[in-house]
């Protein structure tokens, strides 16, 4: 187990599969589904799909990971890394990309900060996913 990982599952009872989606995830910026997740452990431990499903609700619950809807029941699971994020999402393949520019951030901030002169709603996190063809 890395050090990260150790420190970033703080609270959670460590167990082996736990770690082990967490690293899968940490390898693959890009993100991954839940059955690409259970493709790979699969072969090394006795774990059931359901149970990749229940870790990453976890994950998702403290704010750990973000999930990538792709429609029609398809996600993605990603290391939240920033409170904004940019994804490019293609509809013929459902593969996501992370997209980082310096002007998107900006303009992801002008959001956030117009949101809040409007509102007084302080925003945790802010995610834009362009969909493609």
């Amino acid at each position: 187990m890395t050090a990260t990982s150790k420190s970033l599952l703080n609270g959670l009872p460590i167990k082996k599969s736990r770690i082990q989606v967490f690293e899968i995830l940490n390898q693959n910026p890009q993100g991954l589904s839940a059955v690409s997740i259970y493709a790979q452990i699969k072969n090394e431990h006795k774990i059931t799909l359901g149970t990749i499903y229940r870790i990453l609700s976890e994950f998702e619950n403290r704010k750990l990971i973000k999930r990538v809807f792709l429609g029609k029941s398809k996600s993605i699971y990603k290391i939240r890394k920033d409170k904004m994020s940019c994804n490019l999402i293609c509809l013929k393949t459902a593969e996501a990309t992370s997209y980082e520019h310096e002007k998107v951030k900006e303009l992801l901030h002008e959001v956030i900060d117009v949101i809040f002169a409007n509102t007084g709603t302080n925003i945790s996190s802010i995610e834009l996913n362009l969909y493609t063809e």
